[in-house]
Formats: structure tokens, sequence, C-alpha cells
């Protein structure tokens, strides 16, 4: 039988493991924002303007990718 209290302790608990699976996803996707921001980097001027960006618009695409112009 679930009494009040084992239901607000289950509760307090799917709250914390949400908070902490958002906090991994967060923390995953701005490593691989990152990770694709070095990789941009790393390309030279003619490569970059044959995928269709310049070197100022490698964030805003990394974060809204080539379409999102």
């Amino acid at each position: 039988m679930l009494t009040t209290y084992s239901i607000a302790r289950r509760n307090r608990a799917t709250r914390a493991l949400n908070i902490f699976a958002r906090i991994s996803a967060f923390v995953a996707r701005a490593i691989e924002r990152r990770r694709a921001t070095v990789a941009l980097s790393s390309l030279s001027d003619h490569q970059l303007r044959d995928i269709g960006i310049s070197r100022a618009e490698i964030d805003h695409a990394v974060d809204h990718g080539r379409h999102g112009f």
C-alpha cells in the first residue's frame, strides 16, 4: 500500500532524475556544438565556401544549421 509519504518520496526521486537527465542532455548538446565548431573552424576558407558558409557564420550554422540563414 502506498502512503502519502511514499508517493511524495517517489515524486521527489522522479523529479531529481528528470533534472539530472535534463542537465546531462544540456551538457551533451554543448559538447557536440563545441566539437562541430572546432571541426568547422579547422576547415579552410575555400572548404567553408564549398559548403556554403563563411568563417563568421560558423557559430550560427552550428546552432541553427546551414539552412537556418
